[in-house]
């Protein structure tokens, strides 16, 4: 019976690396697709990363990971270098000391309709009648992440599957993000979990908002989702906390998430962990000390 890995972690995305020089050449390499276009959303920009010996291992095939914020993600976008999470050579330096398996990346940009695109529909559809009012005021329409998630499942992934050597399975398919990201990645998980074998989660944004003022909002989403979570058997999960990893007003949504799983029955450590982190992960190099455990997780060497 499959494992569905899905990993939380608290963590900060709002990032200031105007400092940062890109890193040396990367044995892998990242693709572009600009304008991916949809029936269900407007264009995403697509970039790929490939990993090291893609081009010269013809019949190898590799698992994918879906990665929310695609133009955050790499090094090899010259575009973002000095903001880049640098995911491309924290890979490369785990395939290389055979930490993980190698795998294809699959990073989809993020546009103007991000916050709509990222807040789960079923989850808002549970919020009180006062938050409705604010959102609907502020956005004049409601989430977009059933047509987001359709995107990705339905156009983004057999575009992928079609065109580079993929394991298109659950077992090897996962999805990931940050903030709004961990929360999209964890409705995937609920929504598609015969196409998404694991998720990471980082830094979900429960409170919904830049500090706690929509509580009864943020407990609505956490509690909307923890119902709707995959069963044990199936799952497999790994939920990430730590003290100032996050603003401290996530870490109680997140102990709300973890109550869920306990009461799924999830049993750590055996489908499920929760580890915390001291390492402030706000900077570049505190995001790159952590980010491995994700990869580790999702990508085990023992396939």
């Amino acid at each position: 019976m499959r494992n569905v890995p899905i990993l939380f972690a608290l963590s900060s995305f709002f990032f200031s690396w105007t400092g940062c020089k890109p890193e040396p050449p990367s044995p892998s390499e990242i693709r572009i697709h600009q304008e991916f276009s949809s029936v269900h959303v407007a264009p995403h920009r697509l970039e790929i990363y490939l990993p090291e010996g893609y081009s010269s291992s013809r019949r190898k095939h590799f698992p994918v990971v879906y990665m929310h914020d695609g133009q955050y993600l790499f090094y090899g976008d010259s575009l973002n270098w000095s903001n880049a999470w640098g995911i491309d050579s924290i890979m490369d330096t785990l395939v290389s000391a055979k930490m993980i398996l190698p795998a294809i990346l699959v990073g989809i940009g993020s546009t103007e309709r991000r916050l709509l695109e990222y807040m789960p529909k079923k989850g808002a559809d549970q919020f009180p009648d006062s938050t409705k009012e604010i959102f609907s005021s502020i956005y004049n329409t409601s989430p977009e992440s059933d047509q987001y998630l359709r995107y990705i499942v339905e156009e983004v992934k057999p575009f992928v599957d079609s065109v580079y050597r993929t394991k298109p399975d659950p077992a090897h398919t996962f999805i990931a993000g940050s903030t709004m990201g961990g929360l999209i990645s964890l409705y995937a998980i609920t929504e598609y979990p015969d196409v998404f074998g694991g998720a990471a989660c980082i830094a979900t944004h429960w409170p919904l908002a830049p500090q706690d003022v929509h509580p009864d909002a943020a407990r609505a989403m956490v509690d909307a989702l923890g119902k709707r979570l995959p069963d044990p058997p199936v799952t497999e999960s790994i939920s990430t906390t730590g003290s100032r990893m996050a603003p401290p007003y996530f870490e109680p949504y997140q102990k709300r998430m973890d109550e869920h799983m306990a009461s799924r029955g999830y049993v750590q450590p055996g489908n499920w962990k929760t580890l915390g982190f001291d390492t402030p992960m706000i900077t570049m190099q505190g995001w790159r000390q952590e980010l491995h455990h994700a990869l580790e997780f999702l990508l085990v060497t023992s396939d």
